[in-house]
């Protein structure tokens, strides 16, 4: 198991894989088994379990060491609840993002979500071939502790032969994934902000009154999510007008408070937005059809149709 764990690109992810498979009884833990042959934190649920509050000080103790007494701060200034939490990683981020350095606050955007969850969420993103690919989870905090066991039951052997396969193959072949981020994730976003600005049909095409229309604050946001995965997993784009071209200039979890008088959020299904990647519909076919549902103004999109359908394809080429 240990060796597995070492295969994988991402341990974390691939730790988390192993978690699940307890979880549901496809492994049980083998007393005499030894304790070098599989990591301690795979059997949490032995030991004393650590509030969500503690595994996010201990994630950025970890990542930020002398720099991390401000970022405990920031996260004990909220409750821990859902709700409390996700704001407290929000803060993180945005002090990161401030005082530190851009592409840590990305790490730990990305890092947060899975040190708190469980197991791996059930919203994936569609497959035609293996399930629970892990690069096709929603980012979506789970704060189900499961109850833990381990090695295999028999009694679920064929089942678990097939997991522990896609399990194997999701780790021994994370070195293949690891450059795909997931959907909609702050990674996806980041690298959708890069494909904005190499595609001209935006940069020159969102650069007169889509751009201008921003309230004075020079700026414009573009959220989106996917439907399935729920409105707490949304990601920004942040849009300036540089050099007389609608450049991207931030992409990842969302910092800034949108104005939809202005600014622009769309959702749709994991589906719809693989669809909508592939160009097999566009924009105005999406909306009228409810696939995809937006909010911002209406008119300034209408006129931009063109453009927003170049922004949609960019779901199939990140």
């Amino acid at each position: 198991m240990a060796e597995l764990l070492k295969a994988g690109a991402d341990p974390e992810r691939c730790l988390l894989a192993l978690r699940g498979l307890l979880d549901e009884g496809y492994l049980v833990r083998n007393a005499a088994a030894s304790a070098s042959d599989a990591p301690a934190s795979l059997f949490a649920a032995d030991a004393p379990q650590q509030t969500p509050h503690a595994l996010l000080i201990a994630l950025v103790e970890e990542q930020f060491g002398a720099q991390a007494p401000r970022l405990v701060q920031k996260i004990e200034q909220h409750p821990d609840t859902p709700e409390g939490r996700a704001a407290a990683v929000q803060a993180c981020v945005k002090f990161i993002r401030l005082f530190i350095d851009e592409k840590q606050a990305q790490a730990f955007a990305q890092r947060a979500p899975f040190r708190l969850k469980s197991s791996l969420s059930p919203c994936r993103r569609a497959t035609a071939g293996l399930h629970h690919h892990p690069l096709r989870e929603c980012f979506k905090p789970s704060w189900r502790q499961p109850h833990m066991k381990t090695l295999f039951n028999p009694r679920r052997s064929l089942q678990a032969l097939g997991l522990a396969a896609g399990l194997a193959l999701s780790c021994a072949s994370a070195t293949a994934w690891a450059d795909t981020p997931v959907l909609m994730s702050p990674q996806w976003a980041s690298e959708a902000c890069t494909a904005w600005n190499n595609t001209p049909e935006l940069t020159n095409g969102l650069k007169g009154e889509f751009m201008h229309d921003d309230k004075g604050r020079g700026y414009k946001l573009v959220e989106m999510y996917r439907t399935d995965c729920g409105k707490d997993t949304a990601v920004e784009l942040k849009l300036q007008l540089q050099n007389d071209k609608a450049m991207c200039v931030s992409g990842g979890a969302p910092t800034l408070k949108p104005n939809f008088d202005v600014d622009f959020l769309m959702h749709a299904n994991t589906k719809q937005w693989e669809e909508m990647g592939k160009g097999e519909y566009g924009p105005m076919k999406a909306m009228m059809f409810g696939r995809l549902e937006f909010q911002g103004p209406k008119m300034v999109a209408m006129r931009a149709m063109d453009p927003f359908s170049s922004f949609l394809l960019l779901v199939g080429k990140v």
